[in-house]
Order: structure tokens, then sequence, then C-alpha cells
């Protein structure tokens, strides 16, 4: 996949973005499941909808075509992926003597210099991680975290929550506290020196509810139930929230000892 961005605006217009091909597999592949479940269990729908979206047997073979041809850059002897086909040979920058705070790089540095750096703004691979927990092992979600969190900016609002969840669901407390902090206080606190300009983040808070339920909490389901995991970081002495799963109402309760999940009402 040619002339494609993913996450990681400082990344420009690359080539097979592994966050963007993984999606683009991701739905095709679900976009013939809903096709092959149609055409068993309702052929007059399938036949009316694929009549009105002129969509044929020829096409859906290519769907296939796309997912076994799709590039996913992935370093074997290091379990590690790899962002897209350049990000390897970009410049090396040396984060620390520019990075000092939490303002935004790019009050620094061009923007378009910016992308010429092997720097990350916010999650890119490590976001995939945690759209999709179950398809990475957790020694590739490790060496993912070692290799992309000396490199990311931050310099996005959405950073700071998404690098919270990943790093509770490693079990790197310090982080997904520290991360989470700055997540949940980036407007209250201006952590980026950037609210009174740009006005609240909304999906910072988004992504601080995502923090506590799939991170701290590490709230995960299949198609036949749900699990939670619980860690939480010394400043969260307990969390609750409720959650709807299969039509049913569940009320999850956690604390430092563990957790426990509730089922209030059939809907």
């Amino acid at each position: 996949m040619i002339f494609v961005k993913g996450p990681n605006e400082y990344g420009g217009c690359t080539i097979n973005n592994t966050y963007t091909s993984w999606m683009a597999v991701n739905n095709l592949k679900l976009a013939k499941n809903a096709v092959l479940i149609l055409k068993q269990e309702h052929p007059d729908k399938w036949k009316e909808l694929s009549t009105r979206l002129e969509l044929n047997i020829k096409e859906i073979d290519e769907w296939d075509d796309i997912i076994q041809k799709a590039k996913i850059n992935y370093d074997q002897d290091n379990k590690l992926y790899i962002e897209d086909d350049l990000f390897m040979k970009l410049e090396p920058l040396e984060i620390s003597k520019y990075k000092t705070d939490d303002r935004p790089l790019y009050y620094k540095i061009s923007y378009d210099r910016l992308q010429r750096y092997r720097v990350i703004k916010q999650a890119d691979v490590l976001l995939l991680m945690t759209l999709f927990p179950d398809k990475f092992t957790h020694e590739q979600k490790d060496a993912a975290w070692r290799f992309y969190e000396p490199l990311i900016l931050h310099d996005s609002s959405l950073s700071f929550g998404t690098h919270a969840q990943l790093a509770a669901q490693l079990g790197i407390m310090d982080k997904a506290d520290e991360y989470f902090n700055k997540s949940l206080f980036l407007d209250l606190h201006d952590v980026m020196e950037n609210t009174g300009k740009e006005g609240l983040h909304f999906a910072a808070f988004g992504v601080s509810w995502q923090a506590l339920v799939f991170g701290f909490a590490d709230l995960t389901h299949d198609v036949s139930e749900f699990k939670i995991a619980p860690r939480l970081p010394e400043g969260i002495k307990s969390m609750k929230f409720n959650v709807i799963f299969k039509n049913e109402l569940w009320n999850i309760r956690i604390n430092q000892e563990g957790g426990r999940a509730v089922k209030l009402t059939e809907l």
C-alpha cells in the first residue's frame, strides 16, 4: 500500500504502514465473512444487496487476493512489528536534547522537518496492539513497547492515554500511572500548554476512560464471554463501571486485591 499515512502524523505519506495495512486486511476479512453469512442465511437479502451495490463474486475473490498479498512489516528475529517500509531509514533524533517538557516539539522544529526524523507523534504500532490485544503475544507487545516508547514525542493529546492502557496491560505500572495522570489532567493542568489556544481535548477524555477500562481493568471479550484481569496503580484504590454484554447489564467492581463482575439484569 503506497502513499498512506498511519496514526503517526510525523510519519508523513509512506509505504505499507503496518497499522493501515492491518486495518484494511481486517476490514476485508469482516466484509467477506458478512457476505458468507448473508448468502447462507438470507439469500434473498444478499441478492438484493449485491445487485444494488453491483457486487459480484469476482470482486470478492479480489478481496482474498489483497488479504494474501498485503504486506505486514515484521522482524521475526526481534519479534518486532515495524511501523512502515521507510521508518528504519529515517534520521535518528536525540530527543532529550530538544524535548525537555510536554509541549509539542513542533513549536521548536518545523512539522516538515519532524517528518524526516525517526520520531513518532502518537502511538502507531502500539495503538494497533491496544485495538487487537488478542492478536499479539506478550513478547511482541513488550518488544514493541521497548522499541517505540522511547521514540514517541507525545505531541498529540491522544498519546498519553494509549500508552497508559498498553503499559497497564504489560504490567509496567509506574509508566501506566504516569501516562494516565497526564491524560486525565491534560486540560485541567494544561499539561501540553495548549489548552488555552486549542480548547478542550475531548478525545483525550475518551482515551483516559479506555485506559481505565481496557488498561487497568484489562477488560477483554470474545463471542462467548468477557474477562477482566485488573491491575490498579497505587494511586487508585478502587473503581467500578457497568458494561452491557449480550443483552445483559453487568457491574464491574475492582480494588487493589482483584475484581469481580455482578450481573444486574437482562435487557
